[in-house]
């Protein structure tokens, strides 16, 4: 069953990074294994290896706040760190791209930057809070199509691609979102978002159009923590 579908997408991208470490769940699924009544599935050391593209969208808007950008990076990390399936050159591949406005939106590294675990780890903790005016959301679903998910940068394609998105409020480009978007998933990219509400609601409608199906579960609403 495609290595119980990819590890279940790798536990829901390692249950949506610990509910993006530490914010406090206000709408979300449940993770089930959906391979879990299947008496014939067997032992994980005898299936093929995981192969996956992972890339993390950020949102670096104003509208985030030094607090909660620390926060998607925490959670980055520890999903990377905990990450149930190896992270290296063959297994999983990871990437990272950041939006706030047009000019700071911006791929930070590519698939093909470095295969080693503490390395992409440093990465993303090296990432810099822009707090700039703008959330160019769907240019950074451009250049994961378009930049991140190309084989010249690493990109394989054997390998399941994965999209996990962190934002906290409305894209400032909804038409550029949609086409995108729909851009990705008709290419067989997968899809997951969660939104964090802080000062402002989340656009829970944009989110729950752009995600795979069903949006029940790869889509969170989360609410800031303190």
């Amino acid at each position: 069953m495609a290595y119980l579908r990819m590890m279940y997408l790798s536990v829901c991208v390692c249950v949506v990074a610990s509910q993006l470490a530490q914010a406090a769940p206000i709408q979300g699924p449940t993770i089930q294994d959906p391979t879990s009544k299947d008496p014939a599935t067997k032992d994980p050391k005898t299936q093929d290896p995981v192969k996956m593209d992972l890339l993390f969208i950020v949102d670096s808007s104003a509208g985030v706040g030094q607090r909660q950008f620390h926060r998607f990076k925490r959670s980055m990390k520890t999903t990377v760190r905990n990450f149930p399936a190896a992270i290296n050159k063959d297994n999983v591949r990871v990437a990272m791209i950041m939006f706030s406005d047009e000019a700071d939106t911006r791929v930070v590294f590519h698939l093909d930057n470095t295969f080693d675990k503490e390395e992409i780890i440093h990465a993303i903790g090296h990432a810099k809070y822009t707090g700039n005016p703008g959330r160019m959301m769907g240019k950074a679903l451009g250049l994961a199509k378009d930049e991140v998910f190309q084989q010249e940068r690493g990109s394989r394609e054997d390998a399941h691609q994965l999209v996990f998105l962190m934002t906290t409020g409305p894209s400032d480009d909804p038409e550029e979102v949609k086409h995108r978007a729909a851009e990705l998933l008709n290419n067989g990219v997968e899809l997951f978002a969660t939104g964090i509400a802080i000062d402002s609601p989340v656009d829970k409608e944009e989110l729950s159009k752009i995600v795979s199906a069903p949006p029940e579960t790869h889509l969170y609403i989360l609410q800031a923590g303190p």
